[in-house]
């Protein structure tokens, strides 16, 4: 099985990274969720957001 510390350590992590994603504006939350953890690539990223490629890799390196 896993190490236990090492899913504390995961569990700890994920806190962590759900605090500062809350601090950030609504629009650079939805496009790091979208990016690293939907995983999607900029040309889908750039569909669900309807903007360009282009737009969604600055969007992508604003937030």
């Amino acid at each position: 099985g896993a190490d236990p510390a090492s899913k504390d350590d995961q569990r700890a992590l994920s806190e962590v990274v759900s605090q500062v994603l809350s601090k950030l504006p609504e629009p650079h939350r939805r496009v790091l969720t979208l990016r690293h953890f939907a995983d999607l690539n900029v040309e889908e990223l750039a569909d669900v957001l309807g903007c360009s490629v282009a737009a969604a890799k600055v969007r992508h390196h604003s937030a």
